[in-house]
């Protein structure tokens, strides 16, 4: 089935959350919630949350990214004070076609656990190419 491509229109996501990147609930359902990521390059991200912004604070939040582009893949969340984490777990390369999540590129599935309130940027990099998702967790301080 086609999924909306009303996200594409939102303004895009900036650094310190100013705005945070844009979301919505995903188009087949099921309580999860899709970001879309901020672009240099020519790479184009899609991160499938299994929780909506503002996310828990000290809970493992599960999220599949579909990542375009080819090269390495690697990924790093970043809060605005200069903490970064890796995944508690992941990301395990799911392929191209693994999923019913249909936006393009291959798939990523991950988990992070963030360890403060604020605003985190899921730091993507592919190749040469990087993307970034800037979200609130735990609303602020």
């Amino acid at each position: 089935a086609a999924r909306s491509m009303e996200l594409t229109l939102a303004e895009p996501g900036g650094p310190g959350c100013d705005p945070p990147s844009p979301y919505g609930a995903w188009t087949d359902g099921g309580g999860l919630t899709e970001m879309l990521g901020t672009g240099s390059g020519d790479a184009v991200m899609w991160a499938l949350w299994w929780d909506r912004p503002p996310l828990r604070v000290r809970t493992e939040i599960k999220l599949v990214l579909r990542l375009t582009g080819t090269g390495p893949f690697d990924v790093v969340a970043i809060h605005e004070d200069g903490t970064q984490i890796e995944p508690n777990w992941g990301p395990n390369d799911h392929g191209p076609a693994s999923s019913s999540y249909g936006r393009p590129g291959n798939e990523w599935g991950m988990a992070f656990f963030f360890t403060q309130t604020g605003c985190w940027n899921l730091h993507v990099t592919r190749g040469a190419d990087t993307v970034d998702a800037w979200v609130e967790v735990g609303g602020r301080d």
